[in-house]
């Protein structure tokens, strides 16, 4: 009885990220409904403000791509509601971050690139960033999936379509198309078919 009543009123105090949100829903309805496509989430077909709702009570990740789209002008939303901790979308303009980005958990996750394909997926404790301090940050192409533990650095380019495995360490171009897997990271698949070519 007490969790149901603390999701009302928690529900109740998201009314300024509604809010927020319908202002804004040109820009961010095509994301929201990305997230519900690949989460899986039913019953909102048409209703994307219900989804966003959900998604910004349920998931702190979400919250956090959310207050980086919106820019620093609402820093009261973070306040009623904490984005996650751990999460850190450091580096990347939101200029340069294509849209649909999807969050898997985001625990232990830093996103730093100088630009951001459509539809990249993420999970979480992974890495993107800079090689070496003052180095370049990498770019990810579209439709991209990094998997948990995948440590992607430096001045590389990384394919659209492109699949990082679970726990690899990337430092080198990763052609459009390949899955990558280990360390240091091997393409182990070339347009479907199977392989094993050094990056």
């Amino acid at each position: 009885m007490l969790i149901k009543i603390g999701n009302m009123l928690f529900s109740l105090l998201l009314i300024p990220h509604i809010l927020v949100y319908m202002l804004k829903r040109n820009r961010l309805r095509a994301e929201v409904c990305r997230w519900g496509e690949v989460l899986r989430l039913s019953g909102y077909d048409g209703h994307d403000v219900a989804l966003f709702h959900r998604l910004v009570r349920d998931l702190p990740e979400f919250r956090t791509l959310f207050y980086h789209r919106l820019n620093e002008r609402y820093f009261l939303l973070r306040w009623i509601a904490r984005g996650m901790p751990t999460c850190f979308l450091y580096g990347t303009d939101r200029n340069v971050l294509g849209q649909g980005l999807v969050i898997h958990h985001g625990h232990s996750t830093r996103l730093g690139a100088r630009g951001v394909g459509e539809n990249l997926q993420i999970w979480h404790n992974v890495t993107v960033g800079k090689k070496m301090s003052g180095g370049r940050l990498p770019l990810i192409g579209n439709n991209v999936l990094i998997y948990t533990g995948a440590v992607v650095l430096g001045d590389i380019t990384i394919g659209d379509n492109a699949v990082i495995g679970a726990c690899s360490v990337v430092t080198k171009d990763v052609p459009p198309g390949c899955v990558v897997a280990g360390n240091p990271a091997r393409i182990i698949r070339r347009n479907g078919q199977p392989c094993n070519e050094a990056l």
